[in-house]
């Protein structure tokens, strides 16, 4: 017996221990990404580069790139909170429970000329801080620093960023079990439905049958 307790406290730790995913980016250099939990790093990318055979033929044709159109951030935003709205609870809470800790943002921008540069930096603003609330809404944020800079004197618009994402295990197998829990809740309601609505639509022939039975006793 304190043998399978000491067992199930042991598993309790490991599953209270944080996986967190560290990752950064900034202009000139290429994003990094390292996953760690216990003992265990795993870096995410960059990943080393495969060789990868083409054909001659193949390689020869130039390809025609198609351009995407540009969406703007405003309906971005507002079309993730609506799935967001959407989704079931054991999935918000788990989403809620996952943390954004220790992101940090440096933003220089840069315009052809100094209206420009106002301009483009009154958009960073806008679309960081507008960026920055509908995250808090889904996750746990933290935000250590963020940075917006006009560079009117800059080269070249520059930025960096950087942050962790924490989550529980134990969070996730207990967002399982409520979602099991919900999912087999509706089947059973689903279930019930389909023979309560059998049996509204067989009372009409039911009463009739018993009209008629009526009847004939009569006779």
């Amino acid at each position: 017996m304190a043998v399978v307790l000491g067992i199930l406290i042991l598993l309790l730790v490991i599953l209270l221990i944080p996986v967190r995913v560290s990752a950064g980016a900034s202009s000139g250099k290429a994003p990094h990404a390292v996953l760690r939990w216990l003992f265990l790093s795993i870096p995410l990318f960059p990943r080393p580069k495969r060789k990868k055979t083409q054909d001659k033929s193949e390689s020869s044709k130039p390809g025609k790139k198609k351009e995407k159109p540009k969406r703007s951030l405003k309906p971005l935003l507002a079309e993730l909170l609506a799935r967001f709205d959407r989704l079931s609870r054991p999935v918000q809470r788990l989403l809620r429970r996952t943390g954004l800790a220790r992101v940090s943002l440096r933003l220089v921008v840069k315009g052809e000329d100094a209206a420009a540069t106002a301009l483009r930096f009154g958009r960073a603003n806008a679309a960081v801080y507008s960026a920055t609330a509908a995250l808090d809404r889904i996750f746990s944020l933290r935000v250590e620093q963020i940075e917006i800079i006009p560079g009117f004197a800059a080269e070249q618009e520059e930025y960096s960023c950087s942050g962790e994402i924490r989550l529980f295990p134990f969070a996730v197998l207990i967002a399982a079990l409520q979602l099991g829990f919900w999912t087999l809740i509706a089947l059973i309601r689903s279930a019930g439905g389909r023979d309560t609505n059998e049996n509204r639509r067989a009372q009409p022939a039911r009463r009739k049958e018993e009209y008629y039975g009526k009847q004939a006793s009569h006779q």
